[in-house]
């Protein structure tokens, strides 16, 4: 029951995370995502974003963060770049969604996916060689170009660094934007 993330607004303990994450999972397995399928994930720097990413993880997808802050012309072309089998929404981004994708996309609601209970949590499996998420660079000379990270990048990244090993009692600030790791 140690806090997995905090803010002025939130508390959630790993088990909480793990459960929401597992909420949204299920909900997209139910939409039809598969392991190795791309999901659009158009919501701001947010509580709700770090769930879905876990959640698109634990479904075997690899995500795509849309910030919906960005550029019209870069989000558009990211939108028919990447072939979305979903894209989770914050509620607020549903207009600015409508017009990424029109009406051939399952568009899932993303408070209500990381709240709607599911006795279906499971993980999908998934090698150090399938993509986590796919990055997109700001296109300032040309089209924007995709960045695909593997699921073995982020393991190394995070366990391999033998100047930042990761203790039960350290924080770490997220303070960026989704779209750029």
């Amino acid at each position: 029951d140690a806090v997995a993330i905090k803010t002025p607004d939130q508390v959630l303990t790993y088990r909480e995370l793990a459960a929401a994450a597992g909420n949204v999972a299920a909900q997209l397995l139910a939409a039809g995502v598969q392991a190795g399928d791309f999901v659009a994930l158009l919501e701001s720097r947010s509580v709700n974003a770090i769930i879905a990413m876990l959640g698109i993880l634990r479904a075997g997808a690899a995500y795509v963060p849309l910030d919906p802050t960005h550029a019209p012309e870069q989000l558009g072309f990211i939108a028919t770049d990447i072939p979305f089998r979903a894209a989770l929404v914050a509620e607020r981004y549903a207009d600015k969604a409508l017009s990424l994708f029109g009406k051939g996309l399952p568009v899932i609601d993303l408070a209500q996916a990381t709240n709607q209970l599911s006795a279906d949590a499971q993980v999908v499996a998934a090698s150090g060689d399938d993509v986590a998420y796919v990055l997109y660079t700001s296109g300032t000379s040309g089209a924007p170009k995709g960045v695909v990270v593997a699921q073995r990048a982020i393991a190394a990244y995070v366990l391999d660094q033998p100047m930042t090993g990761v203790l039960a009692g350290d924080v770490v600030l997220h303070a960026s934007t989704i779209a750029c790791d």
